[in-house]
Protein backbone atom coordinates (compact mmCIF):
# COMPACT_ATOMS: atom_id res chain seq x y z
CA UNK A 1 0.00 0.00 0.00
CA UNK A 2 2.84 2.45 0.82
CA UNK A 3 4.49 1.77 -2.51
CA UNK A 4 1.23 2.36 -4.36
CA UNK A 5 0.77 5.71 -2.60
CA UNK A 6 4.27 6.76 -3.62
CA UNK A 7 3.63 5.74 -7.20
CA UNK A 8 0.33 7.63 -7.31
CA UNK A 9 2.02 10.71 -5.86
CA UNK A 10 4.51 10.88 -8.71
CA UNK A 11 1.85 10.12 -11.33
CA UNK A 12 -0.18 13.03 -9.95
CA UNK A 13 2.78 15.36 -10.30
CA UNK A 14 3.40 14.25 -13.87
CA UNK A 15 -0.16 14.44 -15.13
CA UNK A 16 -1.51 17.56 -13.48
CA UNK A 17 1.23 20.19 -13.41
CA UNK A 18 0.40 21.66 -16.84
CA UNK A 19 -3.35 21.72 -16.23
CA UNK A 20 -2.96 23.34 -12.82
CA UNK A 21 -0.84 26.14 -14.23
CA UNK A 22 -3.16 26.76 -17.15
CA UNK A 23 -6.23 26.92 -14.94
CA UNK A 24 -4.47 29.25 -12.49
CA UNK A 25 -3.36 31.58 -15.29
CA UNK A 26 -6.80 31.66 -16.90
CA UNK A 27 -8.33 32.56 -13.55
CA UNK A 28 -5.95 35.51 -13.33
CA UNK A 29 -6.87 36.67 -16.83
CA UNK A 30 -3.47 35.89 -18.30
CA UNK A 31 -2.63 34.48 -21.72
CA UNK A 32 -0.30 31.57 -21.00
CA UNK A 33 1.14 31.27 -24.51
CA UNK A 34 2.03 34.95 -24.61
CA UNK A 35 3.70 34.79 -21.20
CA UNK A 36 5.77 31.80 -22.29
CA UNK A 37 6.80 33.45 -25.56
CA UNK A 38 7.93 36.57 -23.72
CA UNK A 39 9.80 34.86 -20.89
CA UNK A 40 11.13 31.46 -22.04
CA UNK A 41 14.91 31.06 -22.12
CA UNK A 42 16.00 28.53 -24.73
CA UNK A 43 18.33 25.95 -23.23
CA UNK A 44 20.17 24.68 -26.29
CA UNK A 45 22.40 27.73 -26.77
CA UNK A 46 25.24 28.30 -24.28
CA UNK A 47 25.54 31.99 -25.13
CA UNK A 48 21.83 32.55 -24.59
CA UNK A 49 22.02 30.82 -21.21
CA UNK A 50 25.06 32.91 -20.20
CA UNK A 51 23.18 36.07 -21.09
CA UNK A 52 19.67 35.22 -19.89
CA UNK A 53 19.75 32.28 -17.47
CA UNK A 54 22.89 32.86 -15.42
CA UNK A 55 21.80 36.36 -14.27
CA UNK A 56 18.51 34.87 -13.02
CA UNK A 57 20.17 32.16 -10.94
CA UNK A 58 23.58 33.43 -9.85
CA UNK A 59 22.52 34.87 -6.49
CA UNK A 60 20.69 31.83 -5.11
CA UNK A 61 22.30 29.53 -2.57
CA UNK A 62 20.22 26.43 -3.36
CA UNK A 63 18.84 25.47 -6.76
CA UNK A 64 16.75 22.33 -6.37
CA UNK A 65 15.76 20.40 -9.50
CA UNK A 66 12.82 17.98 -9.35
CA UNK A 67 12.36 14.99 -11.61
CA UNK A 68 10.32 11.92 -12.34
CA UNK A 69 12.82 9.17 -11.52
CA UNK A 70 14.05 7.06 -14.40
CA UNK A 71 14.23 9.97 -16.84
CA UNK A 72 17.14 11.51 -18.70
CA UNK A 73 16.47 15.23 -19.09
CA UNK A 74 16.59 16.53 -15.46
CA UNK A 75 20.02 14.95 -14.89
CA UNK A 76 21.23 16.56 -18.11
CA UNK A 77 19.86 19.90 -16.90
CA UNK A 78 21.80 19.47 -13.65
CA UNK A 79 25.00 19.05 -15.67
CA UNK A 80 24.06 22.05 -17.82
CA UNK A 81 23.62 24.30 -14.78
CA UNK A 82 26.86 23.11 -13.23
CA UNK A 83 28.73 23.90 -16.44
CA UNK A 84 27.02 27.31 -16.56
CA UNK A 85 28.08 28.21 -13.03
CA UNK A 86 31.62 26.86 -13.31
CA UNK A 87 32.19 28.69 -16.60
CA UNK A 88 31.22 31.87 -14.72
CA UNK A 89 33.77 31.12 -11.95
CA UNK A 90 31.22 29.98 -9.38
CA UNK A 91 32.01 27.20 -6.92
CA UNK A 92 29.41 24.42 -7.00
CA UNK A 93 28.25 21.73 -4.59
CA UNK A 94 26.21 19.02 -6.34
CA UNK A 95 23.59 17.36 -4.14
CA UNK A 96 22.00 14.03 -5.07
CA UNK A 97 19.17 12.03 -3.47
CA UNK A 98 21.60 9.22 -2.65
CA UNK A 99 22.67 7.93 0.80
CA UNK A 100 26.29 8.87 1.45
CA UNK A 101 26.80 5.44 3.02
CA UNK A 102 26.33 3.85 -0.42
CA UNK A 103 28.96 5.99 -2.15
CA UNK A 104 32.13 4.86 -0.33
CA UNK A 105 33.85 3.47 -3.44
CA UNK A 106 33.42 6.80 -5.23
CA UNK A 107 34.82 8.70 -2.26
CA UNK A 108 37.88 6.42 -2.32
CA UNK A 109 38.20 6.40 -6.11
CA UNK A 110 36.50 9.53 -7.49
CA UNK A 111 36.19 8.49 -11.12
CA UNK A 112 33.77 6.52 -13.29
CA UNK A 113 35.33 3.20 -12.28
CA UNK A 114 34.93 4.01 -8.59
CA UNK A 115 31.38 5.22 -9.19
CA UNK A 116 30.44 1.98 -10.92
CA UNK A 117 31.69 0.01 -7.90
CA UNK A 118 29.49 1.89 -5.42
CA UNK A 119 26.76 0.06 -3.56
CA UNK A 120 24.27 2.55 -4.98
CA UNK A 121 24.95 1.79 -8.64
CA UNK A 122 25.59 -1.91 -7.97
CA UNK A 123 22.27 -2.61 -6.27
CA UNK A 124 19.01 -3.61 -7.89
CA UNK A 125 16.95 -0.54 -8.69
CA UNK A 126 13.65 -0.15 -6.87
CA UNK A 127 12.36 3.27 -7.96
CA UNK A 128 14.62 4.14 -10.90
CA UNK A 129 17.10 6.42 -9.13
CA UNK A 130 20.14 4.29 -10.02
CA UNK A 131 19.85 5.29 -13.64
CA UNK A 132 22.41 5.75 -16.38
CA UNK A 133 21.36 9.42 -16.45
CA UNK A 134 22.36 9.90 -12.81
CA UNK A 135 25.60 8.01 -13.36
CA UNK A 136 26.59 10.18 -16.33
CA UNK A 137 25.55 13.37 -14.52
CA UNK A 138 27.89 12.57 -11.63
CA UNK A 139 30.73 11.74 -14.04
CA UNK A 140 30.10 14.95 -15.99
CA UNK A 141 29.93 17.17 -12.89
CA UNK A 142 33.00 15.51 -11.42
CA UNK A 143 35.02 16.71 -14.41
CA UNK A 144 34.25 20.29 -13.39
CA UNK A 145 35.87 19.82 -9.97
CA UNK A 146 32.68 20.21 -7.94
CA UNK A 147 32.09 18.98 -4.41
CA UNK A 148 29.44 16.29 -3.94
CA UNK A 149 26.83 16.01 -1.21
CA UNK A 150 24.95 12.70 -1.10
CA UNK A 151 22.13 13.51 1.27
CA UNK A 152 19.45 10.82 1.35
CA UNK A 153 18.93 9.21 4.76
CA UNK A 154 16.89 6.78 6.81
CA UNK A 155 15.42 9.32 9.21
CA UNK A 156 11.80 9.04 10.31
CA UNK A 157 11.28 12.45 8.71
CA UNK A 158 13.30 11.82 5.57
CA UNK A 159 12.87 15.32 4.12
CA UNK A 160 14.01 16.92 7.37
CA UNK A 161 17.11 14.72 7.33
CA UNK A 162 17.86 15.59 3.71
CA UNK A 163 17.60 19.31 4.44
CA UNK A 164 19.91 18.97 7.45
CA UNK A 165 22.56 17.14 5.41
CA UNK A 166 22.39 19.75 2.66
CA UNK A 167 22.67 22.58 5.17
CA UNK A 168 25.76 20.94 6.66
CA UNK A 169 27.32 20.54 3.20
CA UNK A 170 26.61 24.16 2.33
CA UNK A 171 28.48 25.35 5.41
CA UNK A 172 31.71 23.85 4.04
CA UNK A 173 31.86 26.69 1.53
CA UNK A 174 29.65 29.72 2.07
CA UNK A 175 30.44 31.02 -1.43
CA UNK A 176 29.30 27.91 -3.32
CA UNK A 177 25.97 27.38 -5.08
CA UNK A 178 24.30 24.09 -4.12
CA UNK A 179 22.53 22.42 -7.07
CA UNK A 180 20.42 19.38 -6.14
CA UNK A 181 18.53 16.66 -7.97
CA UNK A 182 15.63 14.80 -6.29
CA UNK A 183 12.18 13.48 -6.95
CA UNK A 184 9.80 16.31 -7.78
CA UNK A 185 7.96 16.28 -4.46
CA UNK A 186 11.06 16.69 -2.27
CA UNK A 187 12.01 20.01 -3.91
CA UNK A 188 8.58 21.62 -3.60
CA UNK A 189 8.62 24.81 -1.50
CA UNK A 190 5.13 24.16 -0.12
CA UNK A 191 3.93 21.20 2.00
CA UNK A 192 2.73 18.12 0.18
CA UNK A 193 -0.36 16.50 1.72
CA UNK A 194 0.25 18.48 4.95
CA UNK A 195 3.84 17.22 5.23
CA UNK A 196 6.85 19.51 4.95
CA UNK A 197 9.19 18.69 2.10
CA UNK A 198 12.95 19.13 1.87
CA UNK A 199 12.24 22.33 -0.03
CA UNK A 200 9.98 23.60 2.77
CA UNK A 201 12.69 23.06 5.38
CA UNK A 202 15.32 24.73 3.21
CA UNK A 203 12.97 27.67 2.61
CA UNK A 204 12.32 28.07 6.34
CA UNK A 205 16.05 28.12 7.03
CA UNK A 206 17.48 30.03 4.06
CA UNK A 207 14.48 32.08 2.89
CA UNK A 208 14.68 33.65 -0.58
CA UNK A 209 18.04 32.01 -1.25
CA UNK A 210 16.22 28.78 -2.23
CA UNK A 211 15.03 28.27 -5.82
CA UNK A 212 13.07 25.22 -6.98
CA UNK A 213 12.80 23.96 -10.57
CA UNK A 214 10.41 21.26 -11.79
CA UNK A 215 10.82 19.36 -15.05
CA UNK A 216 7.74 19.39 -17.27
CA UNK A 217 7.32 17.87 -20.71
CA UNK A 218 4.91 17.22 -23.53
CA UNK A 219 5.22 13.44 -23.66
CA UNK A 220 7.65 10.55 -23.90
CA UNK A 221 8.85 7.64 -21.79
CA UNK A 222 10.14 6.94 -18.28
CA UNK A 223 11.36 3.91 -16.38
CA UNK A 224 10.23 3.89 -12.77
CA UNK A 225 7.94 2.21 -10.27
CA UNK A 226 4.44 1.21 -11.21
CA UNK A 227 1.91 -1.05 -9.49
CA UNK A 228 3.70 -3.93 -11.26
CA UNK A 229 7.17 -2.87 -10.11
CA UNK A 230 9.77 -1.11 -12.25
CA UNK A 231 8.50 -0.70 -15.79
CA UNK A 232 8.82 1.38 -18.92
CA UNK A 233 5.89 3.78 -19.23
CA UNK A 234 4.78 5.88 -22.16
CA UNK A 235 3.33 9.35 -21.54
CA UNK A 236 1.12 10.51 -24.44
CA UNK A 237 1.59 14.11 -25.66
CA UNK A 238 -0.59 16.67 -23.90
CA UNK A 239 0.03 19.46 -26.46
CA UNK A 240 -0.84 22.15 -23.91
CA UNK A 241 0.43 25.74 -23.99
CA UNK A 242 3.88 24.79 -22.75
CA UNK A 243 4.28 22.57 -25.82
CA UNK A 244 2.72 24.86 -28.40
CA UNK A 245 3.72 28.37 -27.33
CA UNK A 246 7.24 28.21 -28.81
CA UNK A 247 9.30 26.11 -31.19
CA UNK A 248 11.97 25.56 -28.49
CA UNK A 249 12.82 21.92 -27.81
CA UNK A 250 14.03 22.88 -24.34
CA UNK A 251 13.46 26.01 -22.32
CA UNK A 252 13.52 27.48 -18.82
CA UNK A 253 10.79 29.73 -17.51
CA UNK A 254 10.19 31.29 -14.13
CA UNK A 255 6.93 30.43 -12.42
CA UNK A 256 4.83 33.51 -13.11
CA UNK A 257 1.73 31.36 -13.46
CA UNK A 258 0.87 29.91 -10.07
CA UNK A 259 1.66 30.63 -6.42
CA UNK A 260 0.17 27.37 -5.17
CA UNK A 261 2.27 24.62 -6.76
CA UNK A 262 5.51 25.18 -4.83
CA UNK A 263 8.01 25.67 -7.67
CA UNK A 264 10.00 28.76 -8.59
CA UNK A 265 10.49 27.80 -12.22
CA UNK A 266 10.07 25.07 -14.83
CA UNK A 267 12.45 23.31 -17.17
CA UNK A 268 10.41 22.26 -20.20
CA UNK A 269 11.49 19.63 -22.72
CA UNK A 270 9.39 18.55 -25.65
CA UNK A 271 10.25 14.92 -24.91
CA UNK A 272 10.97 13.04 -21.71
CA UNK A 273 13.23 10.03 -22.24
CA UNK A 274 13.46 6.89 -20.13
CA UNK A 275 16.79 6.21 -18.44
CA UNK A 276 17.36 2.64 -17.38
CA UNK A 277 19.37 1.39 -14.37
CA UNK A 278 23.13 1.60 -14.90
CA UNK A 279 23.53 -1.94 -13.62
CA UNK A 280 21.10 -4.44 -15.06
Amino acid sequence: MIQKKKENRFLYQAKNIGCALLVSSILHGQNVSTIIQQNAVECTDQQMMDQNLYPLLKNYKFICIGEMHGTKEPAEFLSTLVKLFVSNNKKVIVGMEIPDSLMGSFRQQPDSAGLLKTEFFSRKSDYGLESSAWFHAIVSCNQFGVTFCFFDNGNTDRDLGMHEKLADCSMNDSTAIVVTLTGNVHNKLLPYKNNNTMGCYLKERFGEKVFSVNHIYNGGTMYNRTSEGLALRTIPPSNNAFATATTFEKYFIRNIFSDTDGYSAYYYTNHVTASFPKTK
